[in-house]
């Protein structure tokens, strides 16, 4: 779920994973234009519910929430944050976690937490693992519209590769190299600008990442 940009409500903070191979390439999503499955409530919506940023590019993430701050810094924080996203959206978890960095908007905080591969064809492992869970979403949200599935320890029975929230369409490989003119077009869209913030960083270091030398103190958001 992207932070809003203007007059924020509910959740002040939120986390996004950035799951890259060191030279660039990154993991980059497209949202559903509907969700049809929620782990929250146990959700099955047969219409579907619009969710933010529908249709849109998105990394994987949401807020960051209460039980993630108990991990005592922020640096666990982050990172048990972004694991349950990637977790919730692709159905998959990743190693490599490297750290942090924190941005502003108004009184919301967002996180990028980034995760490096130990090569490029681990990259590619995960972009081929979350398109294999994405498909087996895609084919529940077909039974669920034809109402073969109408709950949802059903749909986790008979779909258990499927991710846990019906978030994402697809996932690909992108490069800060190749897709930057996109990327930066992204700066000025209050969509998207906290996105464009984030891979700015993986595409020039800013030496702001705050890793876990770095977080020996708590250091949690109000």
């Amino acid at each position: 779920m992207p932070p809003p940009k203007k007059r924020p409500r509910g959740p002040k903070s939120y986390v996004y994973a950035v799951v890259h191979d060191g030279g660039g390439r990154f993991l980059m999503g497209r949202k559903n234009v509907n969700g049809h499955f929620f782990q929250s409530g146990s959700a099955i919506l047969r219409q579907g519910k619009r969710l933010n940023g529908s249709g849109l590019n998105a990394l994987p993430g949401g807020a960051l929430e209460d039980r993630d701050l108990a991990a005592g810094n922020l640096y666990a924080a982050v990172r048990t944050g972004a694991t349950r996203e990637l977790k919730e959206e692709l159905n998959f978890t990743c190693e490599g976690y490297r750290g942090y960095r924190e941005w502003a908007m108004g009184n919301t905080r967002y996180y990028g937490a980034f995760f490096r591969c130990a090569s490029p064809q681990l990259l590619e492992s995960y972009c081929g693992a979350a398109s294999y869970t994405l498909r087996a979403a895609q084919a529940a949200v077909t039974e669920i519209k034809q109402g073969k599935i109408a709950d949802y320890a059903a749909f986790r029975r008979d779909f258990p590769l499927a991710p846990m929230d019906n978030e994402l369409d697809t996932v690909e490989i992108w490069s800060v190299t190749t897709h930057w003119q996109t990327i930066a077009g992204w700066r000025a869209d209050e969509n998207l600008s906290w996105f464009f913030d984030i891979l700015q960083e993986l595409r020039e270091p800013s030496g702001h990442l705050v890793t876990g030398a770095m977080a020996a103190g708590p250091s949690l958001p109000g």
